[in-house]
């Protein structure tokens, strides 16, 4: 393991994102572009390619932190399909604004599919509530972080209960979209000063919404030191918002239904981080039977219209298959009942619903014009 150093510090520990390529050469462009973000580190050695993994065709590392895992079109793992992951190693060894940059560089890039995964951290030095101190804390039933249901500590002790080898509070399931871990960073890096890590895990739609509203607010920054300051600000606020520890002194055992109101947030921890945060929410997308529809047309269709498409260029009735897919969506829109235009254009505000209905009406009527049956 490649030691870090030693100093107190906030920001990501982990990054994630995917891509999703339709041909090989959207896959060259990934790749360069995680060759870029390669470059403006400080390591000097190149990339190496590692066996294949479970989920991938073609692993490579570089030492910087950096992994790439990506399949091609034709495989049978995730095909199209591109992993980048950036590492703590990588966080710890980049300038702040080389981090940024990278960011606004995968949130802006053409088939960027998803950030999956989020871990941000913030390292305590000289801590005076250590690692140890919250495992036994949490253990007597004095402290505990809102909004989960289990925890695990781990590490090592001898037979007098000491630990040997620093103890790890763990809190959430590991298979679940949030985990929380505090742990002892000073025996985990060989430091001589005492530390204390606190890191936050997201996953899936977590991950992704936190992830953009950190992007999101380094590019709207007027200038650098405001940029850095939004950056800082917005790791913050997901730690602050999904690993908030609550002090239970004094609290009846067993808790009661609405404990965490009574409970307050106790002084290390406000001393470790800002609490106040805009909290960020997620929805779960139920999905149009409008857009089921669409899915399974698309299966099942996209082959004849595109040989459609290609043969009005090659008739000479469209003059490039750009043309040709505007050409042969009017022709759909020209056997568009007047009914059922009305019917589309209700969930529309009443200035876009004119609108709507008279552009479908041109449309219809030019592509009538264009088309050989009508």
């Amino acid at each position: 393991m490649t030691q870090t150093k030693c100093e107190a510090s906030l920001r990501p520990d982990w990054l994630s994102t995917s891509f999703k390529s339709a041909t090989e050469h959207h896959r060259e462009h990934v790749w360069s572009l995680v060759q870029g973000i390669a470059a403006r580190s400080e390591s000097a050695e190149g990339w190496s390619e590692l066996s294949p993994s479970r989920h991938f065709d073609y692993v490579l590392s570089h030492p910087s932190g950096l992994r790439l895992e990506s399949s091609g079109r034709e495989s049978q793992k995730n095909p199209g399909i591109s992993l980048l992951t950036m590492s703590g190693r990588w966080f710890s060894c980049t300038r702040t604004t080389d981090q940024m940059r990278a960011l606004e560089e995968l949130y802006d890039f053409p088939g960027k599919y998803h950030f999956t995964r989020l871990d941000c951290q913030v390292t305590t030095l000289t801590p005076s509530m250590s690692a140890e101190d919250i495992c036994d804390a949490v253990r007597l039933g004095n402290l505990w972080i809102k909004g989960y249901k289990q925890w695990e500590p781990r590490g090592q002790k001898d037979k007098d209960g000491k630990p040997t080898s620093g103890l790890s509070a763990y809190f959430g399931s590991p298979a679940s979209a949030r985990q929380a871990k505090s742990y002892n960073k000073a025996i985990e890096q060989g430091w001589e000063t005492e530390a204390r890590r606190d890191e936050q895990m997201l996953r899936g739609k977590w991950a992704e919404e936190h992830t953009s509203i950190i992007i999101r607010g380094i590019a709207g920054a007027s200038s650098e030191n405001e940029a850095i300051s939004a950056y800082t600000k917005s790791v913050s606020s997901v730690i602050a918002q999904h690993m908030q520890y609550l002090d239970l002194s004094g609290q009846p055992k067993p808790l009661p239904q609405n404990w965490a109101r009574q409970a307050k947030v106790p002084k290390w921890w406000n001393d470790t981080l800002e609490q106040e945060f805009q909290p960020v929410t997620i929805t779960r997308k139920v999905t149009d039977d409008l857009d089921e529809k669409m899915i399974h047309c698309r299966k099942q269709y996209a082959r004849i219209i595109a040989a459609y498409m290609a043969k009005r260029v090659r008739d000479g009735r469209s003059e490039s298959f750009l043309q040709s897919t505007i050409d042969t969506s009017m022709e759909f829109l020209a056997h568009l009942k007047e009914e059922d235009a009305q019917d589309i254009a209700q969930g529309l505000p009443d200035k876009e619903k004119e609108f709507f209905l008279e552009q479908c009406k041109r449309s219809a009527d030019l592509g009538a014009t264009h088309s050989e049956w009508t």
